[in-house]
């Protein structure tokens, strides 16, 4: 490298560049010489495992990968010289385990496993960039920790050789059965995807690459332990393994969830889980899938019962507060119709309400000519009424004999003033009891509606307040006429002027007695399609719009007649007792005129019995 480092660069770039690397390198050998190296290990840890700024399952997977390779490499270039040959082969072990890992992810992620790509692209985007830098720190101070006892094993004089034998031996198999596993389990998935791996390795435990992972760090832990000389240096390495071992425990549990639930449909697999250990090979089997889901669905019940009882209690609350706020406006009405009450014989009035708010009551007081400011708005509206029932009438206030009063309102005393004032009267007429008389006029009147009651007779007539009209689609030149008249008659009427061309009739106008009859005549050899609707101003909120109706059938008659002439439509309406406009009927009338030729035989027998008649009648 440094030949072709001075062949690309001329001779002076070449010293200013390493004049301006030599400081920082020579900072970061420095950390070497720092409790033990760990903050050297920490830095390259660092370094290796920003890979998972680009997704932040890398962290834990080419982080993890890429970190020990880096953590091996860099350690065995500083040290070699005075490291010893099993210090050197641990080194390589963890770099080897390493590029297993690392080849391992990017085949599973680039080839085999094609879709984990956008599972990690997804996963990533749950990560804000602050849980991507803790989780950064983290995972770098793990990694450092885990490869302390490499890391102190090239760093010793001296190490007990069987301890590190045996490590190095064990770390071997661990390595192996991870390899084999993973491998063993990738093929089978791609074959098999919806199915459970229990061949080869997996024979002896559900988790054997798990397994595989806890033995090679198991041994590269004894093969250091005899290098580990310091608190510092047995508590790193101590730290390390637990991590790691607390890491493959919750990774065994969390696969054993998924697959529990995927697999919870397939009888061989409940056999296999009871047959097969979890862990660790030769421990027997276990149940722990049917407890998870157990436990899963007593977990599920549990925040069930608990969603149901907060919702139960929320509603309640809601319940209750209703009803409250129900109470509180009874109350409210209660004390404001006695107020009133008692505002109408006296000046003042002092509405209470006990336990208005929790235990506090509600007390005030009004006088009348307050009450009657407030309400100014409302006793505006009295008078209105009388003007235009006057209008309609076409009398005025001097026509009226006498003003009885009915309805709860007239006792409030403006109420009365405000009457006098509008028909110039000193007084009002009170003969009524003003609470019961239309009640009581309601059901007589009613009474003699019906054919159940036989009542004196007594006038009565009712009249319709809104006037009624008709929209006809494509009058053309059509003549339409009219009959109207009291239900159960029909009087001819002229029809209007210019009705020809009209596009809106008047059926019914305001003032108009009920019941009563209108009779429509179109002449038109078309179907027909009219609006019925309140013709001027109604209430607020009410619809103009009352009916639509489809006379159909006129052309098809046509059809059928060819020679008669423009057919007489006859649309019969009628304005019910109740107010209500329908439309009873409607028929369509065509003349056609028809020749008829007498044969010669029926003029015979018809002169045969004038002859006779006439012979009778000389007889007689």
């Amino acid at each position: 490298p440094a030949k072709s480092v001075q062949q690309a660069l001329s001779p002076s770039q070449a010293n200013t560049i390493c004049s301006k690397l030599a400081p920082a390198c020579a900072a970061f050998t420095s950390l070497f010489g720092i409790a033990g190296g760990l903050p050297a290990a920490f830095a390259v840890s660092l370094i290796a495992s920003a890979v998972g700024f680009i997704s932040a399952v890398y962290f834990v997977g080419y982080g993890y990968a890429l970190s020990m390779i880096a953590l091996g490499s860099v350690t065995l270039q500083r040290f070699m010289a005075t490291a010893s040959q099993p210090a050197v082969y641990h080194a390589v072990g963890v770099i080897a385990w390493g590029a297993r890992i690392l080849t391992f992810l990017l085949y599973r992620e680039f080839f085999a496993w094609k879709q984990l790509k956008e599972r990690n692209r997804e996963t990533n985007k749950k990560f804000a960039f602050t849980a991507k830098v803790s989780t950064w720190l983290f995972v770098s101070i793990f990694y450092a920790l885990l490869f302390s006892p490499v890391l102190f094993h090239l760093q010793a004089a001296s190490s007990i050789p069987v301890l590190t034998k045996t490590g190095l031996g064990v770390a071997a198999v661990g390595l192996l059965i991870e390899s084999q596993s993973d491998a063993a389990k990738s093929s089978f998935k791609q074959s098999s995807p919806e199915s459970f791996m229990s061949s080869g390795l997996y024979r002896f435990c559900r988790h054997p690459n798990y397994f595989g992972e806890v033995i090679f760090w198991g041994g590269s832990y004894a093969a250091g332990v005899g290098s580990l000389t310091s608190p510092l240096a047995w508590t790193s390495a101590s730290l390390g393994m637990a991590g790691i071992v607390a890491i493959m425990l919750q990774a065994t549990e969390s696969l054993e969830k998924k697959q529990a639930l995927k697999y919870a449909e397939l009888p061989e697999y409940a056999e296999y889980v009871k047959s097969t250990p979890k862990l660790i090979p030769f421990t027997g089997g276990d149940e722990l899938n049917e407890i998870v889901v157990a436990a899963q669905k007593a977990q599920e019940a549990k925040e069930k019962a608990a969603a149901e009882k907060a919702k139960a209690e929320a509603e309640a609350a809601e319940r209750a507060k209703q009803q409250a706020a129900e109470r509180e406006a009874k109350a409210k009405l209660q004390a404001a119709e006695k107020a009133k009450n008692v505002l109408s014989a006296n000046k003042n009035a002092h509405p209470s309400i006990e336990s208005f708010v929790g235990d506090y009551d509600f007390k005030a007081s009004i006088d009348r000519a307050e009450f009657e400011q407030e309400a100014r708005h409302l006793f505006a509206r009295v008078d209105a009424p009388i003007f235009k029932a006057l209008a309609d009438a076409n009398m005025t206030a001097a026509d009226v004999h006498k003003v009885e009063v009915v309805g709860g309102g007239w006792r409030i005393p403006k109420i009365q003033d405000t009457l006098l004032s509008a028909l110039n009267r000193k007084q009002l007429d009170k003969t009524m009891n003003g609470d019961e008389a239309f009640c009581f006029g309601a059901a007589l009147y009613a009474a003699s509606l019906s054919t159940a009651f036989r009542l004196r007779k007594f006038g009565v007539h009712d009249m319709t307040s809104f006037a009624v009209s008709i929209d006809i689609d494509t009058l053309g030149a059509s003549e339409v006429s009219e009959d109207e008249g009291e239900e159960g008659k029909e009087e001819e009427a002229a029809p209007p002027p210019s009705s020809a061309t009209k596009k809106n009739i008047k059926l019914f106008k305001v003032g108009h007695k009920i019941p009563a009859k209108r009779l429509m005549t179109f002449k038109r050899d078309e179907d027909l399609t009219f609006t019925v609707q309140y013709d001027g101003e109604v209430p607020k909120g009410t619809p103009s719009l009352l009916a639509k109706y489809n006379i159909t059938g006129v052309k098809a008659a046509m059809d059928k007649y060819p020679k008669g002439g423009k057919p007489k439509i006859n649309v019969s309406f009628r304005l019910t007792r109740s107010g209500l406009v329908d439309v009873d009927k409607a028929e369509a009338a065509i003349e056609e005129m028809v020749e008829v030729e007498v044969c010669e035989k029926i003029k015979k027998l018809k002169n045969e019995t004038n002859a006779t008649n006439a012979t009778e009648g000389d007889a007689e």
